[in-house]
């Protein structure tokens, strides 16, 4: 009896030392995961950023083309006026 109690102490030993190491190891596991998540988190960011500086840049720049249209609309309309009235000067 004695003989199986020793066995059996080890046994339960070994089995808490094994459940130990596995704690340890899921532990660093867990650990690993969350830093490499909290890593994509921060490009994801990063990108989503970029993205939106991109998008206000084309969006200045497609109203600076119109105000652009805008002004040689405004132009060509004054060099239109200033035919006719040369035109009309002329008659």
């Amino acid at each position: 009896i004695q003989g199986v109690n020793t066995t059996q102490g080890e046994e339960i030993e070994n089995l808490k030392t094994a459940l130990n190491d596995a704690k340890t190891d899921l532990e660093g596991k867990i650990s690993a995961a969350a830093a490499k998540a909290n890593e994509d988190l921060a490009t994801a960011k990063s990108e989503l950023n970029a993205a939106i500086a991109k998008k206000a840049d084309a969006t200045a720049l497609a109203n600076a083309i119109t105000d652009y249209d805008k002004k040689i609309s405004d132009i060509n309309g004054l060099i239109t006026a200033i035919q006719g009235v040369n035109t009309t000067q002329g008659e």
